[in-house]
């Protein structure tokens, strides 16, 4: 898990520049340790993370960003399950309990009926809902109690989706968010969902 997590964050590092890299570690291998579990990893790897004003306006920002997608699409590709068919997932913002992520439909994810499948729609809510968390603490993913989903409209390969996540309410052992998917060259409304994690 130490070499997988190393590789991703030096592939951000040379897109971003080792300066800036270095000034978000924390968060970063903060998030990273609690997925893989090795406590100790967290331990060693302490660094400290200065104001984004000290590396230009914006720029901390694009360098979280640039991290977190490392790491998300180094840890969806590094499986043949069902979580690789979502490795062209992308964060694009990231705020204090909100988050919007864009993903391109390809054919693994359509339904018999050549349509965004149900399932997948799902899971999206799932993925954008836990990321919203954990922008305000990254080692509460949490697991999840409840998922609701309204299905508006259909979507198919070839259209991109533009995922919104924020947080609604998050509490000592309870995480309330909420994700609307849209299409993004239409506008229009593709689902909406409600999903709730526990913390322990």
């Amino acid at each position: 898990a130490e070499t997988m997590l190393n590789r991703c964050l030096q592939i951000a590092s040379r897109r971003i520049g080792p300066r800036v890299f270095s000034m978000h570690l924390q968060p970063v291998y903060t998030y990273a340790a609690h997925i893989s579990r090795p406590i100790c990893f967290l331990q060693r790897m302490q660094s400290r993370a200065l104001s984004t004003d000290e590396c230009g306006p914006g720029l901390g920002e694009r360098a979280k960003i640039a991290t977190a997608n490392a790491l998300m699409k180094s840890l969806l590709s590094s499986t043949n399950g069902f979580d690789a068919a979502f490795n062209g997932l992308s964060i694009v913002r990231m705020g204090d309990g909100d988050i919007v992520c864009s993903l391109d439909v390809d054919k693994r994810l359509e339904n018999p009926f050549n349509a965004l499948h149900g399932g997948a729609i799902c899971t999206l809510v799932d993925f954008a809902g836990t990321l919203a968390l954990m922008t305000q603490d990254p080692t509460r993913p949490g697991v999840s109690v409840d998922l609701s989903v309204s299905f508006m409209s259909s979507a198919k390969a070839g259209d991109t989706l533009d995922i919104r996540g924020k947080v609604l309410k998050m509490g000592k052992k309870l995480g309330f968010t909420e994700v609307e998917i849209y299409n993004k060259e239409t506008g229009r409304l593709i689902a909406s969902g409600r999903h709730t994690k526990y913390f322990s």
